[in-house]
């Protein structure tokens, strides 16, 4: 069941991401990269999508304070990965769509 986009009626999907149950996103098939989708991913060192960043990061006693409840109780939302394509125009890249402040939490561990 793909998730619709209830202004227009479309289904939500960016470019380069396939649904495939309602909790997982995994790179399309037929995306290159050196990365397969069941891969470690160390996503400290990832860029983060540009439409990612044009949302503010957490204060600096928020983001103590989400460390502090992924201490005690885990990391209940997962980070969201997906493709990119850099400005330069070069091949797709891994980065993160969703889940900077919460990267930056678990850093504080």
């Amino acid at each position: 069941m793909t998730d619709m986009n209830p202004h227009s009626g479309k289904p939500l999907m960016l470019p380069g991401i396939a649904r495939h149950d309602p909790m997982t996103l995994t790179r399309e098939p037929d995306v290159t990269s050196e990365t397969n989708p069941t891969d470690t991913v160390d996503v400290f060192s990832l860029p983060v999508h540009p439409w990612a960043a044009r949302f503010p990061m957490r204060s600096d006693d928020d983001l103590d304070a989400m460390a502090e409840s992924i201490k005690a109780h885990g990391l209940r939302m997962p980070v969201v990965l997906g493709m990119a394509i850099p400005s330069d125009g070069t091949v797709p890249t891994l980065c993160v769509i969703d889940g900077r402040n919460r990267i930056a939490g678990c850093e504080r561990l």
